[in-house]
């Protein structure tokens, strides 16, 4: 984008002489964008770990969790319940 030639000629008003102001607020902005959408990210997973603690604790055991969750946390899937089944 910066070789352009409105950029590279020396008699144009947006002349650059040199492309790093350019990229640096480019790097800048992408961190911003990249660290809003993995606080996101960090709050949905806080939140699932949270929910399945929540259910170990005041159930005996993880009674609700997904048994892809069961089996990422290394945890038997036999006496997963669904909320069905909840009387």
């Amino acid at each position: 984008m910066c070789d352009l030639e409105q950029y590279t000629d020396p008699t144009s008003a947006t002349y650059l002489t040199s492309p790093i102001l350019p990229v640096i607020v480019v790097v800048f902005v992408a961190y911003c964008e990249a660290d809003v959408f993995l606080s996101v990210y960090e709050m949905a997973v806080d939140t699932i770990l949270l929910s399945f603690c929540e259910d170990c604790g005041t159930s005996g055991g993880p009674k609700f969790a997904p048994p892809l969750l069961m089996s990422a946390l290394g945890k038997s899937s036999k006496s997963h319940v669904t909320p069905s089944d909840k009387d």
